[in-house]
């Protein structure tokens, strides 16, 4: 997905951060970045796939962080990491983004993510 589809599809007023692999995302986070919801692969370059989700998902400085799998593995295996790791929201590649952005916005109105938005694909 293009970095900019979101943004046009979505109607929030988001900084938006991309990070291409799981190092980046943390060196980003590393400097003092808190966002509301990461959106996040578990397939990432330079990690073992799910270990920048798992690891983010159990860290006490980002556990209490709103996680969002997009993923290419079948549902029930998302679905069961997913479970483990206590996230509640994923969508299977493909995807349309504006499901995405249903699915984003259910959290915004729950509480569970409000200003940054974090992409790492």
């Amino acid at each position: 997905m293009p970095a900019g589809a979101i943004k046009r599809v979505a109607h929030w007023s988001v900084v938006n951060a991309t990070a291409s692999d799981g190092c980046s995302a943390m060196h980003w986070l590393g400097n003092h970045h808190a966002p509301d919801l990461i959106i996040a692969d578990p397939q990432l370059p330079d990690m073992n796939d799910w270990e920048l989700i798992e690891y983010l998902a159990s860290s006490g400085l980002y556990g209490n962080i709103p996680i969002f799998v997009l993923s290419s593995y079948s549902v029930s295996e998302t679905q069961q990491r997913c479970n483990g790791v206590n996230i509640q929201q994923f969508l299977i590649k493909p995807f349309n983004p504006v499901d995405l952005v249903k699915a984003v916005d259910q959290m915004i109105i729950s509480g569970n993510a409000r200003q940054y938005l974090v992409k790492s694909l």
